[in-house]
């Protein structure tokens, strides 16, 4: 494996100023040979900005140095970011430190700034470091977990429920200097340039993690001001000084403000009762203390209406050059109808992107019909009544219907559409949260809750997941929300998947109804037989592998196998659910590189950052195996650092009590390298033929007519026992929203949610 270091800055001390709001920016260079034969040191990559406790890793090139330079939001003179601190040290020395030291210990350091103070960081070394000897075995960070053979022959180390993690950071998107980060504000916040309000979940709005400017999206194209804290020599930058340039510094003084007062920096309100913040005495600009300093010198300018002005003084330039010479693309074409603008910093969002899909749809619906209407005189050959001619003359052709222009697709909620008139189809019926009665609660996590209900008026039970629409659109939820549904949707087409009832939401929440699984998780089964028999996991094995195969043939990871998502049904077949993970449209050379899953789920491509496709599913398949068959995980850790180190790293310990082909199974199946992963590769036959599934016959499973090898104890249709009691006594409530905030979401943002089986669209 290749070399590489995980740092984690802790803090920064510095001895000649404090900093009230200190941040790190860290730059890596590379020793780079010049034509004259010498070195220089370039920096290849974007200066980043690391958080406080978070690690990032680097990976151990001869040569390569890293720069940490610690800045305070609240001290930054001028117009430009001046460092505090700042430190550089080359990524070798800080291996060798962590050689001194046990393999897969982080090693804690404290590099001194210049001109004073400490950086406080802790580093880890992953692989072989440069120079070492590596034909003498020694591999750091290694670790081996407990050997199973020591532990009781039916004892278990399953940490019980684990919740996945989805570590989607925030895109910081440079814009005209600023780094702006999509961010939703719980408190009444208002836009840095048109002074409206940002507060509630009806818009998102941006701000920039340098300066704090806080702005709609729409405004984002007016701004003029560069960012405070962007380097000076950056292309934009370059060309707004190119342009024009303002630099009208602000006369801040204290002032006492007698009613509540917003910052025009970042928004927020300002807080005090004398003297609280600052006012600007020339042109009435108010602004935090700590803002002070980051405000653009624009003193006494509009920023808003200078910028429509130059946008005006833009389209009439344009207007002039095309009156004058004209376009000479358009010569001898066809005009077509011409694409939305884009913004200039490339911050296009789903709506943006629904604009533009839409036009380029309309252009090609005018080219399609130009086509037809010519081809509409030309006879087409006939082939007994199949296809007729197209000639509008012909007295045999029924009239063509006309085509029309579907702005909404009201079904899908996807990007406008172009469709013949169809047959009126039988209209979906919408269930409401009224129809149902919530009994038990069956669990709850960061996601929402559970339910079991009944249908009023019927004996018809099912488990409702709830999600609360504030918690989706503040983690910018929504596409996974919807990707959900879709695949639910896909279940009735496999008997191992969780069938979807409908979908329906309320102002405050989103409702999935699907079939109600009384056999429980396999978490709560394991937690009760401490681990399965060898022919019920193999039993279980197979029914979650036909379930994953299927999810895979339609080109979805599932990126969040675990035993607490494997449920049973009242027969004790295992049925796959909560698909809140899932990446769809994973076909040919697609690939997914979000961080997510549960920890001890995760897969080595995943926690190295890497690229990845269906291969993390079978890892994650094959820790489950290895759980169900030993009752233990293969890899631990005290944290989760810990954890990922062993995952890359350790040995796995094999049960002396297990067979051979058993082994084989496991051993295959948690490979590191993802390309020689057993089940991997398209054909899913390999993996099928193995001697571990010798006595299971796929094609007669897949029809489920194997039983069963436990039946769970199930009394009534409604039966929960087989669910944590730490959940089933809890109230079966949802959790109460507040008013204003429901009365703040867009609703549009659910638009396309609400959807009915087949089976179940009857009236």
């Amino acid at each position: 494996m290749s070399a590489f270091l995980r740092v984690r800055l802790s803090e920064a001390i510095v001895d000649h100023t404090k900093p009230n709001d200190p941040f790190c920016a860290v730059n890596i260079k590379e020793a780079v040979k010049g034509d004259d034969g010498t070195l220089s040191l370039q920096q290849k990559k974007k200066t980043f900005y690391p958080v406080w406790g978070r690690c990032f890793d680097s990976h151990l090139k001869p040569g390569r140095r890293m720069q940490i330079i610690v800045m305070d939001r609240a001290d930054v003179p001028g117009a430009d970011v001046t460092p505090v601190a700042e430190v550089t040290v080359e990524t070798e020395q800080l291996a060798h430190e962590c050689m001194d030291e046990e393999p897969g210990v982080a090693v804690k350091l404290a590099l001194d700034l210049r001109p004073s103070g400490k950086v406080i960081m802790q580093v880890k070394l992953y692989g072989t470091a440069p120079g070492s000897d590596e034909s003498s075995g020694i591999d750091f960070a290694t670790r081996t977990p407990e050997k199973l053979s020591s532990l009781p022959k039916n004892a278990t180390a399953l940490r019980g429920r684990r919740g996945a993690v989805n570590r989607r950071q925030a895109e910081a998107k440079e814009f005209k200097g600023h780094m702006f980060i999509k961010k939703f504000f719980r408190r009444p916040t208002y836009c840095s340039l048109c002074r409206e309000f940002l507060w509630g979940y009806t818009r998102h709005g941006y701000q920039c993690q340098v300066c704090q400017y806080t702005s709609h999206k729409r405004c984002i194209d007016s701004i003029l001001g560069k960012c405070t804290g962007a380097a000076g020599t950056s292309n934009h930058s370059k060309y707004l000084k190119e342009r024009f340039k303002i630099d009208v510094p602000h006369r801040f003084k204290k002032y006492t403000f007698l009613g509540p007062t917003f910052c025009d920096m970042c928004g927020q309100l300002m807080h005090g009762i004398f003297r609280q913040q600052l006012k600007c005495d020339a042109c009435g600009t108010n602004c935090h203390t700590k803002c002070a300093q980051n405000m653009p010198p624009l003193c006494g300018v509009n920023e808003k209406l200078l910028s429509e002005a130059l946008k005006n003084v833009d389209e009439i330039k344009r207007n002039r050059r095309l009156s004058a010479g004209g376009d000479p693309s358009q010569n001898g074409k066809k005009s077509t109808p011409a694409l939305p603008p884009v913004s200039e910093g490339g911050l296009i969002e789903e709506d943006e992107y629904q604009e533009i899909t839409e036009a380029m749809s309309q252009a090609s619906l005018l080219v399609k019909l130009q086509q037809e209407q010519s081809a509409s005189h030309v006879p087409s050959p006939q082939n007994g009544n199949k296809h007729r001619p197209l000639s509008s003359t012909s007295e045999a052709a029924p009239p063509v219907p006309p085509r029309t222009y579907s702005q909404k697709s009201h079904m899908n909620g996807q990007s406008s559409s172009f469709s013949r008139h169809m047959p009126v189809s039988k209209p979906m019926r919408r269930f409401k949260l009224e129809e149902f009665q919530f009994l038990k609660l069956l669990g709850k996590g960061s996601f929402g809750k559970v339910l079991l209900a009944q249908q009023i008026g019927s004996n018809k039970y099912y488990a409702i997941k709830a999600l609360k629409k504030d918690v989706v659109l503040e983690d910018d939820d929504v596409e996974a929300t919807m990707v959900e549904k879709r695949i639910l949707a896909l279940g009735s087409e496999c008997p191992f998947v969780t069938h979807l009832h409908s979908t329906f939401q309320s102002s405050s929440h989103l409702f999935f109804v699907m079939e109600y699984l009384n056999g429980g998780d396999l978490m709560f089964h394991i937690q009760l037989h401490h681990k399965f028999k060898l022919p019920r996991a193999r039993f279980y094995a197979a029914e979650i592998l036909a379930g994953l195969q299927f999810l895979h043939s339609k080109g979805i990871i599932y990126r969040d196998l675990k035993l607490d998502n494997i449920l049973l049904d009242s027969e004790g077949h295992c049925k796959i659910a909560d698909f809140g993970m899932c990446r769809e449209n994973i076909f040919g050379s697609s690939t997914a590189g979000t961080f997510c899953g549960t920890p001890d789920y995760i897969s080595p491509e995943i926690i190295k950052g890497k690229r990845y496709t269906f291969s993390v599913d079978f890892w994650s398949y094959g820790v489950l195996c290895y759980e169900m068959i030993t009752g233990q995980p293969p890899f631990g850790g005290e944290d989760e650092d810990e954890l990922f180190d062993s995952i890359c790293n350790s040995q796995i310990p094999f049960s002396r009590y297990l067979d051979a082909y058993t082994i084989d199974f496991l051993d295959k199946l948690l490979q590191r390298e993802p390309i020689q992963r057993l089940g991997y590769m398209g054909d899913r036959q390999p993996i099928r033929k193995h001697p571990f599934f010798r006595s299971i016959d796929f094609a007669r499973l897949e029809k489920r007519e194997i039983a069963a090898p436990y039946k769970p104890v199930v009394k009534s249709a409604q039966d929960a026992s087989n669910f944590d009691d730490d959940f089933t006594f809890q109230p079966a409530q949802l959790t109460p929203t507040d008013t204003q905030l429901v009365l703040s979401i867009d609703q549009t943002n659910f638009n396309g949610f609400s959807f009915t089986s087949e089976a179940f669209n009857k009236p």
